[in-house]
């Protein structure tokens, strides 16, 4: 018998079905794959950053280039170093930190803690608050980043992203693939984050005044200096840190479910914003 060949038709190589669905399966996989690996290995990397030292934060401090703590260099910063100090000694169990406070003379509304101890409170913030109570919490806030080792904590998630990618054999070129699966579970940590550490700053408060007057406050007074901006119309899943109205909430929840009382305030030192950069 002869053989006679056939002219390929023009689907030859191209597989049966549903082609779009097996793509956006296969991407569905990958992307619960990568969030599975980002869980695992983020849980993974704060067990390690909280059995670090304070001495070898300090050491990663200088590897980066951060200045040390240091003492406090005027009446101002000694105002707010008697404060960290009474809300330290608030810590059970005591803390290996020596909490160190400075001001950054900057109009940024926002404070950091750095790892080794310490926090930097910058003067736009400072300008907002008008009672020592509310200074007092957004410190206790500070100092709960410090016991949660929230810094280095997210030092660590940073780089799961890369052994990610090393894991899956993506190389560099898989950003687009593992960034959006990771940030969101990021994003939600982060929130997390901020929300143990108003917590850790009120029970500070409520430890070392006696009351919890200050904590809404302070959140109240935040949120009117932060004029309203586009981005507050983004939901909760893509922020870094909660609503302020979802803040204040839960702190009153807090007290209310602790029986915290509210008593009357403690005001800042006469000349204390008028002289916060000289």
């Amino acid at each position: 018998m002869k053989f006679v060949p056939r002219k390929a038709d023009g689907r030859v190589n191209i597989s049966e079905g549903p082609h779009l669905l097996w793509f956006v399966k296969l991407l569905l996989g990958l992307v619960v794959l990568v969030a599975v690996l980002y869980l695992a290995l983020g849980l993974i990397a704060d067990q390690i950053a909280s059995r670090i030292s304070v001495e070898t934060e300090l050491k990663i401090n200088a590897l980066l280039g951060l200045p040390p703590p240091h003492e406090p260099l005027n009446d101002n910063e000694r105002y707010l170093q008697g404060l960290v100090d009474r809300l330290a000694a608030q810590v059970e169990p005591p803390s290996d930190y020596d909490f160190r406070v400075e001001i950054s003379c900057t109009p940024r509304i926002n404070a950091l803690a750095v790892p080794g101890g310490k926090i930097v409170m910058f003067s736009g913030l400072l300008e907002e608050l008008m009672t020592e109570n509310e200074v007092a919490m957004i410190l206790g806030h500070e100092i709960g980043h410090h016991l949660n080792h929230d810094q280095l904590r997210k030092m660590g998630r940073r780089l799961v992203p890369l052994a990610i990618g090393a894991l899956l054999g993506f190389g560099g070129g898989a950003d687009g693939v593992i960034e959006p699966a990771a940030s969101l579970s990021a994003l939600r940590y982060s929130r997390g984050q901020e929300r143990a550490a108003d917590l850790v700053g009120l029970e500070l408060l409520q430890r070392a005044y006696g009351h919890a007057n200050g904590a809404v406050t302070a959140q109240m007074r935040l949120s009117l200096a932060n004029a309203p901006t586009w981005m507050d119309e983004i939901p909760d899943t893509f922020s870094t840190h909660p609503k302020q109205e979802k803040r204040i909430d839960f702190l009153r929840r807090i007290i209310k479910e602790r029986g915290y009382p509210l008593e009357a305030v403690q005001a800042l030192p006469v000349e204390f914003k008028n002289t916060l950069c000289e």
